[in-house]
């Protein structure tokens, strides 16, 4: 069964800076994710240690999932719009908006 506290226990070791504990988190629930989600989660643990080429790849490899939710998209056009990259962020801007729309 899914741990339902999954993602606040996960950021909760995100803001606390133990990425090896939110690795092992999402690791040990991989089981119970869909690819897309365990790619945003990667996403989000590259990003909280500044590796934002690996957090946009993860992001990326999750929002092209057919069956993505919100997140993915939402957290590439942060990413793409904070470093400026507005243009490459509107596709995913346009998805997050039909997927919150549904």
């Amino acid at each position: 069964m899914k741990n339902i506290d999954l993602e606040a226990d996960f950021f909760s070791l995100l803001n606390k800076k133990s990425f090896k504990e939110a690795e092992t988190l999402v690791l040990e629930q991989q089981q119970y994710l869909h690819s897309w989600e365990y790619g945003n989660f990667q996403g989000a643990i590259a990003l909280v240690k500044g590796d934002t080429a690996a957090a946009e790849s993860h992001f990326r490899a999750a929002a092209s999932d057919p069956e993505s939710g919100v997140g993915p998209s939402s957290n590439l056009v942060n990413l793409l719009t904070d470093q400026g990259r507005h243009g490459e962020a509107l596709p995913y801007a346009e998805k997050a908006y039909k997927l919150t729309a549904q």
